[in-house]
């Protein structure tokens, strides 16, 4: 629900900028521009995750992790 807000909000601003630009030539710009977002975000959440999971092992049992 929130990429597809994310990816429409993206499509209206890029739609004001490039009105020269063709409706599919836009969309495509505005969901390849979301979905490099999309994977940094869910990288350095994965990382970060990784990180306190190894170096945090002494203080969490092993109840809290999904692994």
């Amino acid at each position: 629900m929130n990429d597809t807000i994310v990816v429409f909000d993206r499509i209206r601003e890029n739609l004001r900028l490039s009105r020269r630009e063709s409706l599919p030539d836009v969309v495509n710009r505005s969901i390849n521009q979301t979905l490099s977002r999309t994977v940094l975000t869910s990288g350095l959440t994965f990382l970060t995750v990784l990180s306190l999971s190894s170096l945090a092992a002494g203080c969490c049992t092993a109840s809290h992790l999904p692994w």
